[in-house]
């Protein structure tokens, strides 16, 4: 599997002059990290789900619950408890 795009993703956390190339310039952040179409189409729209899908290299399915980085909490019945009040959402 091509690391590219989870390289990219890393190095713009953890590196802010790399982020703000990205924010201010995205193509040339994008051309720069040799990113694959595939991978700039992902990155482009923005949703974590499909970015999270194309870093594991599945395809988009919303359907499935390995596709989804939230997916797999929300699978579950986790309580939520807003402000820490001890009452269920």
């Amino acid at each position: 599997m091509d690391s590219r795009l989870k390289d990219f993703l890393t190095d713009a956390a953890l590196d802010h002059d790399q982020l703000m190339v990205f924010l201010t310039d995205p193509q040339s952040a994008i051309q720069s990290a040799q990113l694959s179409a595939d991978d700039e189409r992902a990155l482009r729209t923005g949703n974590p789900d499909i970015i999270y899908a194309r870093i594991q290299g599945r395809t988009y399915d919303p359907n499935d619950p390995l596709s989804s980085s939230a997916q797999a909490i929300t699978n579950y019945n986790y309580p939520y408890y807003p402000n820490d009040t001890g009452e269920t959402v």
